[in-house]
């Protein structure tokens, strides 16, 4: 247990750098949409928000089609080597999904750092 509990550490840890890069990336293409919302005179709060929302409606999207995959998983590998106490139950997944989510958003706030410090000319002579 402490070997797959180091395992799935270490996977989660490189995902959450993967994640993260991965974010900055995509908010970065997005300078010109943010650059032209701020010049609009939406404040930062919001499109932070707008951000968020985007990143949660994303995720939920792909939680909820990982889970059936992962019950279906997890019984395939249970039968094929022989282990009985290797099912999940529905609340372990609905905990890792929140934890996930909160991992999300906090990685989507980290990679908006970088953006959010600069000021809207600043944005928008960037993309020019």
């Amino acid at each position: 247990e402490q070997i797959l509990f180091i395992f799935l550490a270490a996977i989660s840890g490189i995902g959450a750098v993967f994640l993260i890069a991965i974010l900055s990336m995509w908010n970065y293409e997005r300078m010109p949409e943010i650059g032209v919302l701020l010049s609009l005179g939406l404040k930062k709060k919001i499109i932070v928000l707008q951000l968020l929302l985007e990143n949660s409606i994303l995720f939920l999207t792909g939680f909820l089609m990982a889970v059936p995959l992962t019950l279906l998983c997890s019984l395939l590998i249970g039968n094929l080597g022989s282990i009985e106490h290797i099912a999940l139950s529905l609340g372990d997944i609905f905990i890792a999904g929140i934890a996930v989510w909160i991992l999300c958003g906090f990685s989507a706030l980290l990679s908006l750092i970088r953006i959010m410090k600069k000021s809207p000319s600043e944005i928008v002579t960037t993309i020019m």
